[in-house]
């Protein structure tokens, strides 16, 4: 028989369990990008650091920005006390370049989900050469793409 859903415990799993999965990868339809994946679009750090709120979040990880403000706002951490400090940790890296910390800690789900928050590249980086030439020379950002691909399959 279930456990009532008044002990802590199992509180959280009721919750979760109540919630509707809608994408492949087990993430709810309020955690998905509220924008389509861009790999085209280059910003500036200065730019970066602008969005650094729960309603307002990107992170840069090896070159490329990521909008992630809805997965962090509907994070399960908010449903999980266990998951508080992963929670604080993403607070902490909001409108920052979090490479270190992402490629140390995610696995390869997390990084297929982070894949389609992408938003453009960081300028000051070898990516923004390829996408600035994939640019000029009037492709889609295919090359670039492929870059990133090969560069998410290395670090996993």
């Amino acid at each position: 028989r279930p456990a009532h859903p008044s002990s802590h415990s199992s509180c959280a799993a009721f919750a979760m369990s109540a919630m509707p999965r809608v994408h492949q990868d087990e993430r709810r339809k309020e955690q998905l990008p509220s924008r389509p994946r861009r790999a085209d679009v280059g910003f500036a750090m200065e730019e970066v650091a602008k969005h650094a709120s729960m309603e307002d979040g990107w992170i840069v990880v090896r070159g490329w920005v990521y909008d992630i403000t809805n997965f962090i706002k509907h994070h399960p951490g908010w449903f999980h006390a266990g998951q508080t400090s992963t929670i604080l940790a993403i607070q902490r890296n909001l409108g920052k370049d979090c490479t270190e910390e992402f490629t140390e800690i995610h696995s390869k789900n997390a990084w297929r989900q982070l894949d389609s928050y992408m938003i453009g590249f960081l300028e000051t980086t070898p990516i923004a050469e390829m996408a600035k030439l994939t640019l000029k020379t009037g492709k889609d950002a295919a090359e670039a793409e492929k870059v990133q691909e090969l560069d998410t399959t290395l670090c996993v």
